[in-house]
């Protein structure tokens, strides 16, 4: 079932780069999942990174993990885990899981762009999309992030 026959939540693949380097997939690959959970845990990360604690994505029902966890107070680090020993412990990844550190401020601005492209887009393809419930728990997602990461910003300054 696609969006145009009213499934906002279809399987997709997934890239995930931070600068030129690929956490997952590439420029014609990527990690699959279902569409709206993806973003969804994405924007979960958000509530994570603002807390400095780890979150952890799933894809596929595991063996492909996603972690966010804290480097210091203003940076995250976002890493591939082979293994759910090394999604738990960083200490436990192997050699081939890739990581990236950025800013918070970047990830957060990056993952808000990104849900709002994607609920925007799937509205785009099928506007009765509008009031499914997944749509309207993104869109509620989206507003709650921007929310709590101004909130943030207001404490930072």
């Amino acid at each position: 079932m696609s969006v145009e026959d009213g499934d906002p939540d279809s399987w997709i693949a997934v890239a995930i780069a931070i600068g030129d380097t690929y956490i997952w997939g590439g420029p014609n690959s990527g990690v699959t999942g279902f569409a709206c959970g993806i973003v969804l845990n994405l924007l979960e990360t958000v509530d994570a990174a603002l807390l400095n604690e780890r979150y952890v994505v799933e894809f596929e029902w595991g063996p492909s993990w996603m972690v966010v966890e804290p480097r210091n107070d203003a940076s995250v680090t976002v890493s591939k885990a082979s293994t759910l020993k090394g999604a738990r412990n960083p200490d436990e990844r192997l050699e081939v899981d890739t990581y990236r550190s950025v800013t918070k401020r970047a990830w957060i601005e990056e993952v808000v762009d990104t849900a709002r492209e994607f609920h925007g887009t799937i509205l785009e393809m099928n506007p009765d999309l509008r009031t499914r419930g997944v749509m309207q728990q993104l869109r509620r997602e989206i507003r709650r992030v921007e929310r709590l990461s101004a909130a943030d910003d207001n404490t930072v300054n």
